[in-house]
């Protein structure tokens, strides 16, 4: 089982590098922190591949249950965008380390830039879980994103 978990994970990561090359680079290289306001919050290192296409590596703490570690790895591309106002979509892989399960998901999100480093966006994140096969909204919530440069 714990074989078919790692296949999956590093078809992710295999994907994640294949979609990077064929890119132009506007804004290739540019680091972020993000914080998400959700049902368990998030805090994540987004990494711009190109102008298009953005990483983003995120953990979740649940400060009711210490115990609960959750990892997320995200691949946004974007769709549209002007000065202000940008929209995105990408595939979605979360793991939950303490019922040992993935969650494969879409997130669907909308972004205002606040500033050159500042970004405040809003993520609907449907995914669907493959041991229980339960369907949940996990990464669905609002946040921001400071850059570095």
């Amino acid at each position: 089982m714990k074989i078919k978990k790692l296949s999956q994970l590093l078809i992710i990561i295999v994907l994640t590098i294949v979609f990077s090359f064929p890119s132009e680079a506007q804004e290739k290289g540019r680091i972020g922190i993000n914080v998400k306001a959700q049902y368990i919050p998030q805090v994540g290192i987004s990494y711009g591949i190109s102008n298009k296409i953005q990483t983003r590596v995120s953990t979740y703490m649940d400060f009711n249950e210490v115990y609960l570690l959750i990892s997320s790895l995200s691949l946004l591309f974007s769709l549209s965008s002007d000065e202000s106002f940008s929209k995105y979509i990408g595939p979605d892989i979360t793991l939950n380390s303490f019922e040992e399960e993935f969650y494969f998901g879409l997130i669907l999100g909308a972004q205002y830039n606040l500033h050159q480093r500042f970004k405040l966006f809003l993520e609907i994140g449907p995914s669907i879980g493959n041991v229980y096969g339960c369907f949940t909204l996990l990464n669905t919530g609002v946040g921001i994103n400071y850059y570095f440069k």
